[in-house]
């Protein structure tokens, strides 16, 4: 791997992919310019070296970014919503097309929770519940403001939730209906 002063290796860049030591990313081309996809690359790798600096984690690498042209694409082809930032698919870590999470400001946090919940995936051999990962990925990609910001108006109301209600709901991960104990 590079280390801090060697000459980086050159990216590989194809129509429809971009390879750097970091991330191998996927992207919808011819319709997303390469010099776009680089871009975005080398913002992936500087995130990288965001999450080893805070972690002290050598992450895998190149990990797998997919990346689909647009919304429509991302609801067909990922089978997420389009509120849903990213999600962590079949060994590989999916966003939103890079139009989308750049103008919405949020790629860094996104490309942060989402490397940190594959990373623990992969070190794990995917035995943690599905709210730990999110909830570790939220917390370094910090999300704190977004969190808040949903969890302020469920304060607000009068919730009658038992302890063994939420024993129940924090063993139990709703988006593969596996029960950890």
């Amino acid at each position: 791997l590079w280390k801090e002063g060697d000459p980086r290796p050159a990216p590989q860049v194809s129509e429809t992919q971009v390879v750097t030591e970091f991330v191998d990313l996927h992207y919808a081309g011819p319709y997303v310019p390469k010099d776009v996809a680089l871009s975005m690359a080398e913002f992936a790798d500087f995130t990288y070296f965001g999450i080893k600096q805070r972690l002290g984690w050598d992450i895998e690498a190149p990990f797998p970014l997919v990346m689909p042209f647009d919304l429509e694409h991302w609801g067909s082809e990922m089978g997420l919503p389009w509120w849903v930032p990213g999600d962590v698919q079949a060994d590989r870590i999916v966003l939103q097309p890079i139009s989308v999470i750049t103008s919405r400001g949020i790629a860094q946090q996104s490309l942060t929770h989402y490397y940190v919940e594959w990373q623990l995936r992969r070190r794990t051999g995917d035995r943690l519940p599905y709210w730990f990962l999110y909830g570790a990925g939220a917390y370094f990609g910090e999300e704190g403001g977004i969190l808040e910001g949903q969890v302020t108006p469920l304060k607000d109301r009068n919730l009658a939730i038992d302890q063994a209600t939420m024993i129940r709901d924090l063993g139990h991960d709703y988006w593969t209906g596996t029960v950890y104990t």
